[in-house]
């Protein structure tokens, strides 16, 4: 903040001359957030930050006993790519700091960056009997006849790739499609 600062001279016999005003301003610190492990997760369609099990937010120097809510920040993009994002203030956040002087500092979380993965669907074949030999009918069914779990509510994937492989309920193969 602002503040008004005056020197004062004191002469022998206690009459006090104001010599000087000045206002001082104080601008709050600028700290330094670093994270104590690789902060990732899976893809979920949101911004928001999802710590790792282990991994912690800190303060390089920690001047006042500060501590990071982790909970006022966020990816800059919902992105899942092996890309680094950003990780910066959520929305609507002024800062990230909490503890008695946190209004004396200001979070730089420009060292922070953190990877979304993409999301791992199951994709599981409808059962369907087959007559051996109906080798068009099984491709067939394979390439339209599935449902996918683990996909986001209104969310397609858009192309599933990749192959099945088939095998009897004794587990053993019959062939790969």
């Amino acid at each position: 903040g602002s503040y008004q600062v005056k020197l004062v001279y004191t002469d022998a016999e206690g009459q006090k001359y104001t010599v000087d005003e000045k206002t001082f301003t104080i601008t709050p610190k600028t700290v330094t957030i670093t994270a104590s492990g690789t902060i990732t997760k899976e893809y979920d369609g949101t911004q928001n930050l999802v710590l790792p099990e282990g991994v912690t937010l800190t303060i390089e120097g920690n001047p006042a006993d500060l501590t990071v809510d982790p909970n006022a920040l966020q990816y800059a993009s919902a992105d899942a790519s092996a890309a680094a994002i950003n990780i910066v203030l959520a929305e609507g956040k002024t800062t990230c700091l909490t503890g008695d002087a946190a209004a004396n500092y200001t979070a730089d979380p420009s060292k922070l960056t953190g990877t979304i993965t993409k999301r791992q669907l199951t994709v599981t074949p409808n059962e369907k009997t087959f007559t051996y030999g109906q080798d068009t009918e099984i491709n067939a069914a394979l390439e339209r006849e599935y449902t996918v779990s683990n996909n986001l509510e209104g969310e397609k994937a858009a192309k599933i790739t990749g192959s099945m492989k088939l095998t009897t309920t004794s587990g053993a193969d019959v062939t790969v499609y």
